[in-house]
């Protein structure tokens, strides 16, 4: 939580949910200062793509690709848990809708440069149809 947040006029629910999203990242052992805690899924997505050769891995690792997936990964779940936490889907939208949609939502440095891992829009959009989309009952049709 920056001073920025803090001086801005966040309502309580606001609060709760960012001050939840970043316990979700402590709950679920998230560092984005490193992978270490990222190494088992990493390496199970080596074995699983199962590389014809050494090049092809150090293609997809060049492609930045796999981190940024792991960083986005890492963000969902946080917000899963602070919106779970608080039972507050719209204090996330609440907070997250303050911010351009096309801004980053996080960057994770990657080889020594920022790469886009997630914006605020895709976040935004995410919530939407996970927590307030109905879901669509195929069961009965109505005429």
């Amino acid at each position: 939580m920056t001073d920025h947040l803090i001086k801005s006029e966040l309502s309580e629910q606001e609060i709760e949910f960012i001050l939840a999203h970043e316990i979700g990242h402590i709950f679920h052992n998230h560092s984005f200062n490193s992978l270490k805690y990222q190494l088992p899924k990493i390496i199970s997505t080596v074995i699983d793509k199962r590389f014809n050769s050494l090049v092809e891995l150090i293609q997809l690792l060049r492609t930045k690709k796999l981190i940024t997936d792991i960083i986005r990964e890492q963000e969902v779940q946080a917000d899963h848990f602070a919106i779970s936490l608080t039972n507050s889907p719209t204090a996330a939208l609440a907070f997250l809708s303050r911010f351009n949609p096309n801004l980053p939502s996080h960057t994770g440095e990657v080889f020594g440069k920022e790469q886009l891992a997630f914006t605020i829009g895709q976040r935004i959009d995410y919530i939407n149809s996970i927590y307030l989309t109905p879901p669509k009952n195929h069961l009965f049709k109505t005429k």
